[in-house]
């Protein structure tokens, strides 16, 4: 098992990954795939990852709807929490061993696994199979079953079980921590009362898949109109028959700023304290 920062693979600059330039929405998945499965090579010492782990992961992102919640939304956060973790194992904040590396990596990747296309909002609790533990996270709840799932029916990745419930159940609450809802809790753990930053590995964790999962609004310019439109497109498809819902999705979709703002900004600014990240977001969409 190969440990952190001391050990950190060279980075090759061939590697897809490292170019954030690229509009994944415009790729053909086989070519997501490869990028993705290329990347976790790099870590992959024991070769647990087989290229059909990757299209196991791709085929759980086919409904037509999910224009913006797709295998493309899921290669962006993956690429984002690659570069970011890379950035913390080298600058010594953080101690992954490479199969932890990697399991957080594919939490990232299945972060939406099955998304709908829908938001907790507008599901019907009623008809919804979730917990009591997970109320209000019923997609996340969804999310984190055909994680565990893809998990179980992977020999090659009985290691990832243990991260499935190492310290107490961490896992679920990175799950969990990807509804919006739940962001605000997560601010209330990044400084203490003297206004000190906060650098534990679990808060860190937490911020780097939150961050890597809602920073596409300051990925570029191009980009985010790319985004936009998606979001727009999926909102249309699934409310299309109701106006009331429609307008107020697209009212948030359109309020960039004030999404930013509430959203971004703080975890943008926590980052920013430990590691440089310019160099991955447009920084005057911020």
């Amino acid at each position: 098992m190969g440990s952190a920062a001391s050990s950190i693979p060279t980075k090759c600059h061939a590697l897809k990954i490292y170019d954030i330039s690229i509009n994944y929405y415009s790729l053909p998945e086989s070519e997501l795939v490869d990028i993705i499965y290329n990347a976790l090579k790099k870590y992959d010492v024991c070769n647990r990852i087989s290229k059909a782990i990757i299209i196991d992961i791709q085929s759980g992102y086919t409904l037509s709807n999910t224009y913006y919640h797709c295998f493309a939304h899921a290669t962006y956060v993956f690429q984002t929490m690659f570069i970011l973790c890379e950035k913390l194992i080298a600058a010594d904040k953080i101690s992954f061993s490479y199969e932890k590396l990697i399991g957080f990596l594919l939490i990232g990747l299945c972060h939406d696994l099955g998304h709908i296309g829908t938001i907790n909002t507008y599901i019907d609790t009623n008809n919804a199979d979730t917990p009591d533990n997970w109320k209000h996270s019923h997609l996340e709840y969804m999310h984190f079953t055909k994680f565990t799932n893809l998990v179980n029916s992977h020999e090659s990745l009985n290691s990832c079980k243990e991260l499935l419930f190492f310290e107490n159940n961490f896992v679920m609450d990175l799950f969990k921590y990807t509804n919006l809802s739940q962001h605000f809790q997560v601010h209330n753990y990044l400084y203490d009362e003297n206004g000190n930053i906060i650098k534990t590995d679990n808060i860190i964790i937490i911020i780097v898949l939150l961050f890597a999962d809602i920073s596409s609004s300051s990925r570029n310019s191009k980009y985010n109109k790319t985004v936009h439109t998606a979001l727009q497109n999926e909102a249309i498809y699934v409310y299309g028959n109701n106006d009331k819902i429609l307008n107020e999705i697209l009212t948030k979709i359109k309020n960039h700023h004030s999404f930013v703002d509430t959203f971004i900004k703080p975890l943008y600014n926590y980052l920013s304290e430990i590691i440089p990240i310019d160099d991955i977001v447009d920084v005057s969409l911020i």
